[in-house]
C-alpha cells in the first residue's frame, strides 16, 4: 500500500520541527541573564550569568573605604557593579561625597589609561523612588590594558549614605547587552 501524500508531508515537517528544537537546545545561550539582589548594597540589577563576590579595603582621602563586588565575565567583557557606604569621614557633606566619587572616576579611567570618549547623567527614571542620587554619571572611556585597546562604559551614583559603581569593560562591548545590564540597575 502506498502512503499518503499529506500523511508523508506532515512526517517530513513534524521531523523537521523535532530536528530544529533538539538543534535549539543543544545551543547554550551566550547570556543567561538574572535579577541579582545585594541587601548590603541596597540594589537590583540584571547580570548576563551568575556573578561573584569580593570585598576590598581601598585608601581613600586619608581614610579607608570597604567596596563590594559584584562580577562575572563573559568572553572578554567584564559586567561589575560595586558598592560601598562612605566613611564618616566622607558622608559629612555633599561636597566630600561628591569629591569622593570624583576620586574613583580619576582612578578608573587612570587604571585603564583611558580618556573619556562621552559623558553624561544617569537617569533612573521609574526604577528609582527615593531621593534622586547626588551625583549620578555615565561615561563612556576607551584605553590600554596590557598594551591592548579596550572599551569601558562606567555608571557612578553617589547618594546621600553611600555609592554604587556600574562597569562594563572589554575589548569590544557588546551593545545590546551593556545597556541592558546598565539600564537594569534598581537601587532601594
Amino acid at each position: 500500500m502506498k502512503p499518503r501524500t499529506g500523511t508523508r508531508r506532515h512526517f517530513l515537517v513534524a521531523t523537521a520541527g523535532l530536528m530544529s528544537l533538539t538543534s535549539l537546545s543543544a545551543c547554550s545561550p551566550t547570556y543567561d541573564w538574572r535579577e541579582v539582589r545585594s541587601e548590603a548594597g541596597r540594589y537590583s540589577v540584571l547580570f548576563p550569568k551568575k556573578p561573584g563576590l569580593e570585598t576590598r579595603t581601598l585608601p581613600l582621602l586619608g581614610t579607608q573605604i570597604e567596596l563590594s563586588w559584584q562580577s562575572t565575565q563573559i568572553e572578554d567583557t567584564l559586567f561589575a557593579v560595586g558598592h560601598a557606604a562612605y566613611p564618616a569621614a566622607l558622608a559629612a557633606t555633599p561636597g566630600s561625597r561628591a569629591q569622593t566619587l570624583a576620586l574613583f572616576e580619576q582612578a578608573w579611567l587612570r587604571n585603564f589609561n583611558a580618556s573619556v570618549q562621552q559623558a553624561g547623567t544617569v537617569s533612573l527614571g521609574g526604577r528609582y523612588f527615593g531621593a534622586p542620587p547626588e551625583f549620578a554619571k555615565a561615561l563612556r572611556a576607551s584605553g590600554q590594558v596590557q598594551g591592548k585597546p579596550v572599551q569601558l562604559r562606567l555608571h557612578l551614583l553617589g547618594f546621600e549614605q553611600r555609592l554604587l559603581v556600574l562597569m562594563v569593560f572589554g575589548s569590544e562591548l557588546p551593545a545590546e547587552a551593556s545597556d541592558t545590564f546598565l539600564t537594569s540597575l534598581r537601587p532601594d
